[in-house]
């Protein structure tokens, strides 16, 4: 669609029959939802699905957590010490939390977001 000209947007369910209501969108294509246990299951098959399909929504969504993945996945560490050394670079940040429905980076989420400085 792209290739032909056309603007394509990833909205959640409601801003999608907001935005087609409104007329600000001629259709609105939507994407069968899967559950965590489908996806496993797809994967386990080598199964590709298209993009955003997969998207899990949290009730709270951190954003901006730049924790280097070396400190979280270290072999030599247990998982309650990568947590604990998480939770220290965490805490010392502050942190702005936005409500649902908030654009942060030109993106539009569903849940509330914590988007943490620094």
């Amino acid at each position: 669609m792209v290739k032909k000209g056309h603007h394509v947007d990833y909205l959640s369910e409601t801003v999608a029959i907001e935005t087609l209501r409104s007329g600000r969108a001629n259709f609105v294509i939507s994407l069968p939802i899967f559950t965590k246990k489908q996806i496993r299951e797809f994967v386990a098959q080598g199964l590709l699905l298209p993009h955003k399909v997969t998207r899990h929504v949290m009730p709270s969504r951190p954003l901006r957590i730049n924790v280097p993945l070396t400190t979280l996945a270290d072999p030599t560490i247990t998982q309650e010490e990568a947590n604990r050394r998480l939770g220290e670079a965490l805490s010392a940040r502050q942190v702005d939390r936005k409500p649902p429905g908030s654009v942060v980076d030109g993106r539009r989420y569903e849940e509330e977001l914590l988007v943490f400085a620094g």
